[in-house]
């Protein structure tokens, strides 16, 4: 009699625990402790990914192997497409692409004078 209750509160737990999972990944929030807001997106920001009339694709061509300080930006880059990606409400996607395996672009920028990093 006693693995009842026991059975019921192990349910309710699973319960809890599913319920907050759904809450988080529906509910994106991000605090920005810093004094000039620095990481935070602006408002024009929120409200332009709110109303984009169709769908975007951010190339970014950030990817490889690159040394710690590179791979910061890298990730600081990827969170706020992340967070942008959140109040755009589905219109938005973006990939992160190496340059350095394909010769076609790799040569589009050496011509434009970009500098690999």
């Amino acid at each position: 009699m006693a693995l009842l209750p026991m059975t019921y509160r192990l349910l309710l737990l699973i319960g809890i625990i599913l319920a907050l999972n759904l809450l988080a990944d529906t509910f994106f929030a991000r605090i920005d402790l810093t004094a000039n807001k620095q990481y935070s997106l602006s408002e024009y920001t929120k409200e332009t990914m709110d109303s984009l009339p169709q769908p975007l694709l951010i190339t970014v061509y950030l990817e490889g192997d690159f040394p710690p300080n590179v791979r910061e930006y890298q990730e600081a880059v990827r969170s706020t497409l992340l967070e942008m990606k959140q109040y755009a409400g589905g219109m938005l996607e973006f990939e992160f692409v190496d340059p350095s395996n394909n010769a076609d672009l790799l040569r589009f920028f050496q011509e434009r004078r970009f500098s690999p990093t």
